[in-house]
């Protein structure tokens, strides 16, 4: 889904990326630093163009000129989490059809292992620590403000260069915002649905045409596609929290809210949220935690998902 009315997803990468790699290597490396740290990463240039020998003269020339554009340009590192599946591979063409659109800046991605608990934000932060932050980062919109005041404000550089909340759908431009202050770029967005394997519906006697509508049917099929053999599952027909499966989500779909705007008070507490929670624990504690920990190590990238 593309969270630019205007803009296409590759224009919009290009844009974000012209913006934030001026802005982010100051805003990570401290508000003491910023133009030093901007100035050294903008004459921080090297080339990736290597001499290929050869005895034509006008190939010489060729790529000696090219080593001159590649130099010419600046580099920005790149942070995502975006693993080598298909989500990596379409990143890797996003960064390569940039950095052939334009001749001032040369985008090295460096992708950023996430496991064991560790976020790409707690990264980052580690980072910015050691004063050796990334200049760009992609990361999720709605826990920016988490790491502000790690980050440079982008208010001025878009009104500069005309970029602002026409260009993008609301929702995804006042995520990227805290107190009115531009802390980023809405790159893309994403709709949570339910998706199920119509082979493992017949294996368990499901009518594959009638995927279940309430969380109750949801329940009652995702215990009827689960598979053990011995003491190991082989097949769970739904774990909660795995994936895409968040609190916030779940809670939404019992029918809670977790922000009151009229008051502008926090309601975590509402009872469909709490009720959300419960029933999320309460697959953990009837398939054993451990278990379900076990069967999902071994999806480490899309082509090893266990539930695709």
């Amino acid at each position: 889904m593309k969270v630019s009315k205007k803009v296409g997803i590759l224009n919009l990468y290009l844009v974000a990326l012209l913006i934030l790699s001026i802005i982010m290597v100051a805003g990570c490396g401290g508000q003491g630093n910023q133009s030093a740290s901007n100035q050294q990463n903008a004459s921080t240039v090297e080339s990736n163009v290597e001499s290929h020998k050869t005895e034509d003269k006008d190939d010489e020339s060729d790529d000696s000129n090219s080593q001159m554009a590649t130099k010419d340009k600046k580099e920005i590192v790149f942070w995502h989490n975006w693993s080598t599946g298909p989500s990596g591979e379409s990143m890797d063409k996003s960064v390569e059809e940039f950095n052939k659109s334009q001749d001032k800046i040369v985008v090295e991605p460096l992708f950023v292992a996430t496991d064991g608990g560790d976020s790409i934000t707690s990264k980052l932060l580690t980072a910015v620590a050691g004063g050796t932050p990334p200049d760009v980062m992609l990361a999720s919109r709605y826990g920016i403000a988490e790491y502000m005041d790690a980050l440079t404000i982008l208010n001025d550089l878009a009104e500069r260069d005309n970029i602002n909340g026409d260009m993008f759908y609301e929702w995804a431009w006042k995520e990227a915002m805290y107190d009115d202050q531009l802390l980023g770029l809405p790159y893309d967005g994403t709709a949570r649905a339910l998706f199920y394997n119509k082979d493992h519906f017949e294996e368990a006697g499901l009518d594959p045409e009638k995927p279940p509508l309430t969380i109750a049917e949801l329940e009652d099929y995702a215990k009827k596609l689960t598979v053990k053999e011995g003491d190991t599952y082989t097949r769970f027909g739904l774990i909660p929290w795995y994936g895409e499966g968040w609190l916030y989500s779940w809670g939404w779909a019992f029918g809670g809210e977790f922000y009151d705007e009229t008051t502008g008070e926090v309601t975590a507490n509402d009872p469909k949220i709490v009720e959300a929670l419960t029933w999320m624990t309460d697959f953990a504690e009837q398939f054993g935690i451990q278990n379900v920990t076990s069967f999902t190590s071994s999806a480490g990238s899309d082509a090893m998902n266990p539930f695709i």
